[in-house]
């Protein structure tokens, strides 16, 4: 089987390493990948990780969502490579995969990665990718069951299927190892690490992390933050920090392609978010062994049950903080918390169990029998 993969962008953020977890499974399997990203993306940590699994990556960048020079492109770039099936994730991939499918005669199945409360309304936009979706695919993925919720009423009587977010095994760090990444940061072993990782967008509040974080920086001087991404919010948050004198604490890392040692180098997850699906960075986290402090959106309540971790509510900064005080003070609480959150990991989000989900869908969409791909 020879299956496209059509994302927005190929730059780091939860749809992006999801796609490393399906072509880590692809290769184990001998199945053909190939992913096209819509953005002008380059030489980035997602597409180096992709090439490294075996992965071929086309790039069809363009100003305009509905630019027919990219459409016949994309179209005549489907029809050449004769591939299976199409799998699309994201607003612009959904539409411009769901149309070029159509035309060039291929199934496409579109996944919903959010469920775009509190962002920033784009009627039009949103209006055609729910109407390419519900006509021009075969079938709609969520990747929780927050999302498939928020979608099921506006998409009638198509086939909505949930799937949840998967991970990687875990990577373990020998102490040498934890040491050695953590002095690239300038941060001692004895130190604590919060982590978070995540596009520095409006979505993921970082703005609330920093005030949260600022109170932590005064009651415990050995404390550091990390920030795994990039965004349009990048100098805002940044000037923050600033602001508020963390520069030598807060440590932004950009868009790194090895997250999973940068999570096992670390003591607490935060995740700041003002709405989310299911956030693939909270499931690597848990896989990583780390507890877990969340704001209390989408699938999170039900995912970080109080004994791998703590929720607040979003936009109270205050609260966040507080959480993150009765981690830094409890190390028991926070150890029995991580080996919880990783068990939890192991048994619900396995990369094995998600991809055999995935492949059974593909056989449904092309009338095979399940595992026969």
């Amino acid at each position: 089987m020879h299956v496209l993969h059509m994302i927005d962008g190929l730059s780091i953020g939860g749809a992006e390493m999801l796609l490393i977890t399906f072509a880590s499974q692809a290769r184990l399997h001998g199945m053909k990948m190939t992913v096209i990203g819509l953005q002008n993306d380059q030489d980035t940590p997602i597409i180096h990780s992709l090439k490294e699994l075996g992965v071929h990556i086309e790039i069809f960048p363009d100003e305009h969502l509905f630019s027919l020079r990219r459409i016949i492109k994309i179209i005549r770039f489907i029809k050449s490579e004769k591939f299976d099936l199409m799998q699309t994730h994201l607003t612009y991939a959904n539409v411009l995969g769901g149309l070029a499918g159509w035309f060039a005669g291929v199934p496409v199945i579109a996944t919903l990665h959010s469920t775009r409360e509190g962002s920033r309304p784009n009627y039009l936009r949103n209006k055609i990718e729910l109407l390419t979706i519900k006509y021009l695919t075969k079938r709609v993925v969520a990747v929780g069951q927050s999302v498939a919720d928020a979608y099921r009423s506006q998409l009638g009587n198509k086939r909505l299927e949930v799937i949840r977010n998967a991970v990687l095994p875990p990577q373990v760090l020998s102490i040498s190892e934890r040491q050695s990444l953590r002095n690239e940061f300038s941060i001692d072993l004895s130190s604590q690490v919060i982590i978070a990782v995540g596009r520095i967008a409006a979505s993921k509040g970082y703005s609330d992390l920093i005030s949260a974080f600022s109170p932590i920086h005064s009651r415990y001087s050995k404390v550091s933050l990390l920030i795994i991404g990039s965004g349009d919010l990048s100098d805002k948050i940044k000037n923050q920090v600033s602001d508020l004198q963390l520069d030598e604490v807060v440590h932004f890392l950009g868009e790194r392609n090895d997250i999973t040692r940068c999570l096992a180098a670390s003591d607490i997850f935060v995740s700041s978010s003002h709405w989310e699906g299911l956030p693939l960075a909270v499931l690597e986290a848990m896989m990583a062994g780390l507890p877990i402090v969340a704001t209390a959106v989408g699938d999170l309540p039900q995912v970080v049950t109080p004994e791998i971790g703590l929720t607040v509510p979003p936009h109270n900064p205050q609260q966040l903080s507080e959480a993150l005080l009765t981690l830094l003070a409890h190390p028991e609480l926070r150890r029995e918390m991580g080996k919880a959150a990783q068990k939890k990991a192991i048994r619900e989000y396995s990369a094995a169990a998600w991809f055999q989900k995935i492949m059974n869908s593909y056989s449904e969409v092309l009338h095979r029998a399940p595992g026969a791909y």
